[in-house]
């Protein structure tokens, strides 16, 4: 009995001197961008926190991690608490290291805090997103969704899945259907990123589905130009045509089917793109 309740002491005193406690924290904006090369990305994040001035005063620097489930390398921040970065109650740190440039404020007086960090490798990165920040024994953590990332109407950049997963996103489409047979249209936009980056997309075929309906631009039918790959006017079955564009730089595509017969009904249908090892869908609702 005196072995367990010594035991019971040990765990208590070592509790308490750790006083580790979990901090409130919310995020308001999310801002992220995607570079033209690889780790060149910009992330800006702001919000509040309920972190105290002593909590500063106790610690020796502020770490900030921003992560996801399929991101690469976790982005983690560290600055330093001194008389230098904190004054007043206001804390500000601005760093830059080799090309990266990183930088955070926070008011305790009114509890807002923001974080930036240029030209740093994001890839991976997807909501929903986590933030937390420590700052000795505090912790504030936040999960951000797309409804915040980059505000509702613009999704975080798929270009951050490039050579790290394949996704599909649709943007834009739309179905016209023609009073005749075979004068019906489909045109979709959207957004795509491909796990492996080393595809020769000229060298297999291209199958759009709809509902279960396929239709299949065969190998060579596209051409490649700094890693832009393009058809134009493709024969597909009967009178069925064909233009596709897909840029890996931009991880943007457009194509168009025309002249075909779409069978579905409407409603919602799946909406599917294959080629080597991609084969992604997602939901659209047609008319």
């Amino acid at each position: 009995m005196r072995r367990l309740l010594a035991a019971v002491f040990v765990i208590l005193a070592l509790f308490a001197a750790t006083n580790v406690y979990a901090g409130e924290m919310s995020v308001t904006k999310c801002k992220i961008t995607a570079g033209k090369t690889e780790g060149y990305d910009t992330i800006l994040v702001s919000g509040t926190m309920n972190a105290t001035a002593d909590d500063l005063s106790d610690a020796d620097n502020i770490q900030v991690t921003v992560d996801s489930s399929d991101m690469v390398n976790p982005c983690v921040q560290s600055f330093p608490i001194d008389e230098t970065t904190f004054k007043k109650g206001k804390y500000k740190c601005s760093k830059t290291e080799d090309s990266s440039k990183t930088s955070f404020t926070f008011d305790t007086k009114t509890s807002k805090f923001s974080f930036t960090a240029k030209n740093i490798d994001l890839s991976g990165l997807g909501c929903p997103l986590t933030v937390e920040i420590e700052i000795g024994d505090y912790t504030g953590a936040a999960e951000v969704n797309e409804a915040v990332v980059n505000g509702a109407k613009k999704p975080i950049p798929i270009k951050l899945m490039m050579g790290v997963k394949n996704s599909l996103r649709v943007d834009n489409y739309k179905v016209n259907r023609g009073k005749k047979p075979n004068t019906d249209q489909l045109t979709v936009k959207g957004g795509f990123s491909v796990a492996d980056t080393g595809v020769n997309m000229a060298a297999v075929d291209f199958v759009v589905g709809l509902a279960g309906q396929t239709w299949t631009i065969p190998a060579g039918s596209f051409t490649e130009n700094n890693w832009v790959f393009t058809c134009k006017n493709v024969g597909l079955s009967g009178s069925e045509i064909a233009n596709a564009r897909l840029n890996l730089n931009t991880c943007v595509f457009t194509l168009t089917i025309k002249n075909t017969e779409i069978v579905a009904d409407a409603g919602a249908a799946d909406l599917s793109v294959e080629f080597a090892d991609f084969s992604e869908s997602v939901i659209v609702v047609l008319p």
